[in-house]
């Protein structure tokens, strides 16, 4: 599932609401930042209620956008298809880590060891049962 520049914005304005919002609403926020015509928010909107980035919610007149899957599981699902085009090569994998500033190379650490202590804990991971 390809996410282009526009459509990674407009997710990120949904994942920032908790309630859905209106194409209006989607598009006051992009003006914030820049300039975008309201033709073009809601073209998107609609667009990506069909590849299923987003659910349409069209009982009011004023049809209600909200994403489907959480910014966490976008996230999985970008990387796991990336990851499946280039076969994941160990190097390419600790190219893009090496990029990452020690910050998050901290926060990744971290989250790695959580998986391994759930792991240790639950007995095993994939391959043990």
């Amino acid at each position: 599932m390809r996410v282009g520049a526009l459509e990674a914005e407009l997710l990120n304005i949904l994942w920032a609401h908790p309630e859905p919002m209106t194409a209006a609403e989607v598009h006051r926020e992009v003006s914030r930042t820049r300039e975008l015509a309201y033709t073009t928010v809601s073209t998107s909107l609609q667009r990506m209620a069909g590849k299923g980035l987003v659910h349409q919610d069209r009982s009011e007149r004023a049809h209600r956008f909200d994403a489907v899957l959480r910014r966490e599981d976008m996230i999985r699902n970008l990387a796991e298809e990336a990851m499946g085009l280039i076969g994941t090569p160990p190097g390419a994998l600790v190219g893009f880590l090496g990029q990452l500033d020690p910050h998050m190379r901290s926060q990744l650490r971290s989250a790695l060891d959580a998986i391994d202590d759930n792991t240790r804990r639950e007995g095993g991971g994939r391959g043990s049962h």
